[in-house]
């Protein structure tokens, strides 16, 4: 019989929580790109019109969203290989 450790919950948790952030993360650059307007949990920030902020806005989103979903594909694969 297998025991689950705190450990592992903890891990699986984690995990979880890096692809739920990941998700959102990419569907407000997404919603961002469609409608033109940097959104984020706190309203508009920007819209396309104002420029470059627009597009550091989007590029980070990217950013964000890339590297959480490759942490938690590194976290799955060291579990998987451990």
């Amino acid at each position: 019989m297998h025991v689950h450790k705190s450990g592992d919950r903890t891990h699986n948790v984690m995990t979880a929580v890096m692809f739920l952030l990941f998700l959102i993360t990419g569907i407000l650059a997404a919603l961002s790109l469609l409608h033109q307007k940097l959104y984020s949990p706190f309203g508009i920030l920007t819209t396309a019109d104002s420029g470059a902020n627009f597009y550091y806005g989007i590029s980070i989103y990217i950013t964000i969203a890339a590297t959480l979903l490759t942490s938690a594909l590194i976290r799955i694969a060291l579990r998987i290989t451990k």
